[in-house]
């Protein structure tokens, strides 16, 4: 007497959930997560919101040690006043000449990332935003 197709369709079930759980420990995002109160600490010092302190963890990586994190939230709370949020973050990311040079185009911060956004260069801005809100829609679920 034979199985039929219960033995193939539990097998691949069993991969797929191994893969899936595999995956989700190796997640960037849920590491960040993780280590919210080392990073509202670091948000509270340099006067910026929670879920800006996550995105810029993920723009510089989870792996940076806490002290390069700390040097990207302190340069990211000095440069967003003249550059703005996406701006800065391009600027983080290392390219600080580029994002000065784009803003000094432009008559206001919002006009020059508009003119930049479509660069291949402001991949750093566009992740930052959006990893930005994304964590900020899940603080705000949580809290």
């Amino acid at each position: 007497m034979r199985g039929g197709s219960w033995p193939w369709l539990g097998a691949a079930a069993l991969v797929f959930f191994g893969l899936f759980f595999g995956q989700r420990q190796r997640s960037t995002f849920l590491a960040i997560e993780q280590n919210r109160a080392d990073l509202a600490a670091t948000a509270v010092r340099h006067g910026l919101a929670l879920a800006e302190v996550m995105a810029l963890r993920d723009l510089i990586g989870s792996a940076a040690a806490l002290a390069d994190h700390e040097a990207a939230a302190a340069s990211f709370a000095r440069e967003r006043a003249l550059l703005g949020d996406a701006l800065a973050a391009v600027a983080v990311a290392g390219a600080p000449k580029l994002a000065h040079a784009q803003r000094l185009l432009a008559p206001d911060a919002a006009t020059a990332w508009q003119r930049f956004c479509t660069d291949p260069a402001a991949v750093p801005g566009l992740r930052y935003l959006a990893i930005c809100e994304r964590f900020a829609t899940r603080v705000a679920a949580r809290d």
